[in-house]
């Protein structure tokens, strides 16, 4: 079955890759684009991670090995954490787009930029954790869903 060890791998480093960029470039949109622009993308982020978080939560407990049942949770927790980070980078967001937009800080220059220092940090590094968190979740998870995979396969061979 090595096969099985190849793909799950491979389904990892490509999972990585592909949720470390499409956070990067959620990240840079965020900063550089209004609310409007930013929320579609946000909120699907959102969806998907949530439905990843509830569906580990959901299959955790119905795995007999301890170690699996941990990892099902942890992956779960890793996800719901990232949901949570995403959901505040869009907090900051609206409110920095709130405050920039006002009247009397769009003519004062150093205010704008004392704004976009206070606010850009926090979303960089809310946003890096919660992509973060769900490649690590992905991971857990991608290595239980394999692992099962790999023990159940050996099992129904050693029936036949």
């Amino acid at each position: 079955m090595f096969y099985v060890k190849f793909f799950r791998k491979f389904s990892s480093a490509i999972g990585y890759i592909i949720i470390s960029l499409t956070g990067t470039f959620y990240i840079q949109r965020l900063l550089m684009e209004p609310i409007e622009k930013v929320s579609n993308i946000a909120l699907t982020a959102i969806g998907t991670i949530a439905a990843l978080s509830a569906l580990s939560f959901t299959f955790a407990p119905v795995i007999n090995e301890a170690h699996g049942k941990k990892s099902g949770l942890y992956a779960g927790e890793k996800f719901l954490h990232s949901t949570l980070l995403i959901i505040l980078t869009l907090f900051l967001k609206f409110a920095f787009d709130q405050l920039i937009n006002l009247d009397f800080i769009k003519s004062i220059n150093w205010l704008k930029l004392t704004l976009g220092i206070i606010f850009y940090i926090p979303m960089i590094g809310l946003g890096g954790f919660g992509v973060t968190m769900a490649a690590l979740g992905f991971h857990d998870l991608n290595k239980t869903l394999w692992f099962r995979y790999e023990r159940l396969s050996k099992e129904n061979l050693k029936k036949k």
